[in-house]
């Protein structure tokens, strides 16, 4: 899903946060929010429970592109990690191998 500069710049704002904000920032502001406008601590009002749903797509969209932005990466990261990891395992295993045979 591709989202415009407008969908993103209005996310910030609603969720009342900087541009480029983490994703534990987002997800911060987004539970204090949603709490503080939730319909059930809000019974019959209309405005809360709008804004409740405005604050809820903001933090799709957000949470949304800061994993289309960022997920590769983390993904690249990890599985980079893991071959390093085999890595010294083999290499450890290689030079005191020896060590353990009988």
């Amino acid at each position: 899903m591709s989202f415009t500069q407008i969908d993103l710049d209005k996310s910030y704002k609603t969720l009342k946060i900087k541009k480029g904000a983490p994703l534990e920032e987002i997800k911060a502001s987004y539970r204090k929010l949603a709490r503080k406008y939730h319909p059930d601590l809000n019974p019959r009002n209309k405005r809360a429970e709008s804004r409740f749903r405005e604050i809820t797509q903001a933090y799709q969209v957000l949470s949304s592109h800061y994993r289309q932005q960022y997920a590769p990466v983390e993904e690249l990261s990890t599985q980079n990690t893991k071959l390093s990891i085999n890595k010294v395992v083999n290499n450890v295993t290689k030079a005191f191998g020896d060590m353990f045979k009988k």
